[in-house]
């Protein structure tokens, strides 16, 4: 049986229970970020397997502030023609001018003004503000850094001193959502309900699983109001309705998002049938190396008891490896890495897929032929990755890694609800690289990265191939390999995409689904295409347009 009752104008919903102590370490020291998947704190989400693939795990945030709590920290941005490109699509009001606008507003640029000299960083102090996600710089640049940059430099990849403005092809170190002082991750929760929790009008609700949006019949006959939400209470069968008074403001997340849109009758077709939620990620394959074992690396910093130990008392002190997130990012356009550039650039346009609207399909066709819109990135990590070829790492060595990931992939998946038990997860369809251009970049990818590593600066630190392996040498043996170990970059995004209806929109320009008058959606799900970025500084400029645009409509 339903209980409800009104709560005061805003209310957030926590559509997850939190569990345990939300200042665990592996929370917020930003070395040990995967120490939180798998646990308590991460939904567990895989995707189902595919003809071509297996499940493909993602983690995604179970506590409040979501995956700002287990991601990589990442503040880069994407270029500005990416996004004209919506406005261009049907979405007036979201151009690269707007999302500047709100860059400055929820950003502080903190680098260490010594550090930034030494990696030859030029940031613009007028594309920040006052915001409270503070940009900073690793306090600790790992080893392999300087003759991995100058291994890109041998093969005509220069260093982007400027690259946090978004213009970002070529090298260059991450910029990470983490606070300069206390070296502690931030997150949506720490910037923007800690400092507004003790506010009157405000509450938010743990241990709560949200159900479904319960609706009305506009008074005008046309369209859905939204009433209220239903939603679970501490994992038992009780639920209880908070009714609105004004709006509902559905902020769950590119996976969960759609599921509450459609336990909630959105996409039925006796209630309101809309596109069908359309899954995108960035598709990644790992490639691994060792280098000299008097390197030093992050390797073994969740395995190595001692080691961690060491650690640990730095950290207490705000020194050591601890501290940091050492990560470092090459995006590079088709010339910059595909020898068969012109064969890729045709296969792509060559593509039919009925998921894209032809005009944006002929966006992306467009991009592939500019040199300021990347089309691959190399995320390079100063520790060993575990894959069938080398489960273990190389006693006595170092290890560096990198993730090779595609950056405006045609594949298109989807997401959908397996049940109508809320407390079901829904079936997730990456359809992974299920087309020759998306597995023809990470092939190229997997090249590069071996040009990469025979370069100079790399061979005088005795880098060396691990995975895929000498024995990987065929393409062919490298797409069973891409096939074997596929991945993603833990981008998931365009599940309730916004654009115009019928270029297959679920929200329209000020967020609003369609057939509703009142329910708006704001998080990556609105994103309709993958960005030439990592997306949490977008999701937070998002998140402040909408801010203004729900202030303005009342």
């Amino acid at each position: 049986m339903s209980r409800m009752r009104r709560t005061s104008e805003f209310l957030v919903f926590a559509i997850f229970p939190v569990h345990g102590s939300i200042r665990s370490l592996t929370i917020h020291s930003q070395a040990l970020y995967t120490g939180t998947w798998g646990t308590e704190y991460d939904w567990k989400t895989t995707s189902v397997p595919t003809e071509n693939v297996g499940p493909i795990y993602m983690p995604r945030g179970k506590a409040l502030g979501g995956s700002t709590n287990i991601n990589l920290m990442q503040l880069g941005r994407a270029p500005s023609t990416e996004y004209d490109a919506l406005e261009a699509w049907g979405n007036p009001g979201w151009t690269a001018t707007e999302f500047n606008k709100y860059f400055k507003k929820s950003q502080t640029l903190a680098y260490n003004e010594t550090k930034a000299d030494e990696f030859g960083l030029k940031p613009n102090p007028a594309l920040y503000g006052s915001g409270p996600i503070l940009n900073t710089l690793p306090k600790i640049t790992a080893d392999v850094y300087p003759a991995w940059a100058e291994a890109y430099k041998e093969l005509g990849v220069p260093f982007n001193p400027t690259a946090d403005g978004g213009e970002n092809l070529g090298v260059w170190p991450g910029a990470s959502a983490i606070h300069n002082e206390t070296v502690t991750r931030i997150t949506s929760a720490t910037a923007y309900y800690g400092p507004n929790k003790g506010k009157r009008n405000l509450k938010v609700i743990t241990s709560a699983h949200v159900s479904r949006i319960v609706f009305g019949k506009a008074r005008d006959g046309k369209g859905l109001i939204a009433t209220g939400v239903e939603y679970i209470v501490d994992g038992t069968n009780a639920t209880t309705v908070v009714h609105a008074k004004k709006e509902v403001i559905l902020s769950a997340g590119s996976l969960m998002t759609p599921q509450i849109l459609e336990l909630s009758g959105i996409g039925d077709p006796k209630i309101l049938i809309l596109s069908s939620s359309r899954a995108e990620d960035h598709p990644s394959i790992p490639f691994v190396c060792e280098v000299d074992g008097s390197l030093e690396s992050f390797d073994g910093l969740l395995t190595d008891k001692e080691r961690l130990q060491r650690e640990l008392n730095l950290y207490e002190s705000r020194e050591g490896l601890l501290t940091t997130v050492a990560i470092y990012f090459s995006f590079l356009n088709l010339p910059q890495f595909a020898e068969e550039a012109e064969k890729l650039r045709s296969i792509a346009q060559g593509l039919e897929k009925k998921e894209i609207h032809p005009e944006i399909k002929g966006t992306l066709d467009s991009w592939l032929g500019r040199d300021d819109i990347s089309q691959l990135e190399l995320i390079m990590i100063p520790f060993f990755v575990a894959t069938l070829v080398t489960p273990t790492p190389s006693p006595g060595k170092s290890h560096f890694s990198f993730t090779i990931a595609v950056m405006h992939p045609f594949s298109r998946g989807s997401v959908h609800i397996s049940s109508t038990n809320p407390l079901t997860l829904p079936t997730i369809n990456l359809s992974w690289a299920d087309n020759d251009y998306d597995i023809g970049v990470l092939v190229e990818g997997v090249k590069l990265a071996r040009r990469l590593i025979q370069a100079k600066p790399l061979a005088a630190i005795q880098a060396k191939e691990l995975a895929p392996g000498p024995s990987i040498q065929t393409d062919d043996q490298i797409v069973d390999y891409a096939r074997q170990h596929a991945g993603t970059t833990f981008h998931p995004l365009g599940t309730a995409a916004m654009l115009p209806r019928e270029k297959g929109g679920v929200v329209d320009h000020n967020l609003r689904v369609y057939g509703t008058k009142n329910l708006r959606v704001v998080d990556a799900s609105i994103i309709p295409v993958q960005i030439g970025a990592h997306p949490t500084a977008t999701i937070y400029a998002i998140a402040e347009k909408a801010a203004d645009l729900i202030k303005s409509g009342h």
